[in-house]
């Protein structure tokens, strides 16, 4: 009998049962063994009978109930130490949206295995329904502290045929082991929502670690570049949590004014020019994560 590293996946729902159930379906179909599986949905104080449905679906998954929104990196967490105390080798983040290649687990636990200095692991995040286009092939930094993904938009032939280094990975599917959670710690609740895994790769990287994509893992995630791109949301935890990373990690008085400076630009254009009205909403959602930065308010958003 081959033993194999137990795994404990952890998908966080909050109001959306149907995507959580799909993804759910495509983790049934996994060819990781499940006896070396746990399987745990995190739900984010839901008030539309997601628990209900996931249970009746499948009974045999650990399901959690938190009472309010914990956000990303606080609901998450609370599914890792679950996982981590029931004894998982490796415990691997799911965003509720995705559907993962039959073999995807297993490529990322092979990867890992071979790499003891590996940080994170994540797969090729494409497209539903167009496995030649690229959401995320990992990130990278630029100038210090923005970031950038890798290969969005473009084809799978660009990418490498080969395991290999990146500055960060796509918290969508992040794959992490027991050892490096416990040396580096569990999300940063500051955060909340957006760039928690960027930091979380940074920290890994500050440990001595590579965080690693994996071409040969492959997973499907819905296209939002659009949906993001106007979203109020994205534009408040986008801004305050850039800043917090810079201060966070002690990059310097010089990149947080250059950074400030970059948004501040931002905000001018959408205000002065006319061809950027129609981001009135994106400027007010900018300039609030500014001044909650520089005030200190963390963690969840004044409009959440």
């Amino acid at each position: 009998m081959i033993v194999k590293p137990l795994v404990g996946i952890v998908i966080l729902n909050w109001n959306q049962p149907k995507l959580t159930l799909e993804c759910l379906e495509s983790v049934s179909r996994l060819d990781y063994s499940s006896d070396y599986l746990q399987v745990i949905v995190v739900d984010n104080g839901s008030t539309d009978g997601s628990v209900v449905a996931v249970n009746a679906a499948y009974p045999c998954v650990q399901v959690i109930e938190n009472h309010e929104n914990l956000g990303y990196a606080g609901g998450n967490n609370v599914g890792i130490r679950w996982a981590l105390v029931q004894g998982c080798d490796y415990v691997w983040l799911l965003n509720n949206d995705l559907i993962v290649a039959q073999d995807s687990l297993g490529q990322l636990v092979q990867a890992a295995e071979s790499q003891p200095k590996g940080g994170f692991f994540g797969p090729v995040i494409y497209i539903p329904d167009d496995d030649h286009t690229v959401l995320s092939a990992g990130g990278r930094f630029m100038d210090g502290w923005r970031t950038e993904l890798i290969g969005i938009g473009k084809s799978n032939v660009d990418n490498p045929t080969e395991n290999s280094v990146v500055g960060y990975l796509s918290g969508c599917a992040l794959l992490a082991s027991k050892h490096v959670l416990e040396l580096i710690g569990l999300l940063d609740e500051d955060y909340y929502l957006y760039h928690e895994d960027v930091d979380w790769c940074f920290r890994a990287k500050c440990a001595g670690y590579d965080n690693y994509l994996v071409p040969d893992a492959k997973v499907w995630h819905p296209d939002t570049r659009k949906r993001d791109e106007f979203s109020t949301r994205v534009t408040y935890y986008g801004t305050r949590n850039s800043l917090l990373f810079i201060k966070k990690h002690g990059l310097g008085d010089i990149v947080l004014a250059k950074a400030t400076l970059v948004l501040i630009r931002t905000l001018l254009a959408w205000t002065l020019k006319p061809k950027w009205r129609s981001r009135c909403n994106q400027r007010d959602a900018m300039w609030a994560g500014l001044v909650d930065f520089w005030q200190g308010n963390y963690g969840k958003g004044r409009n959440d």
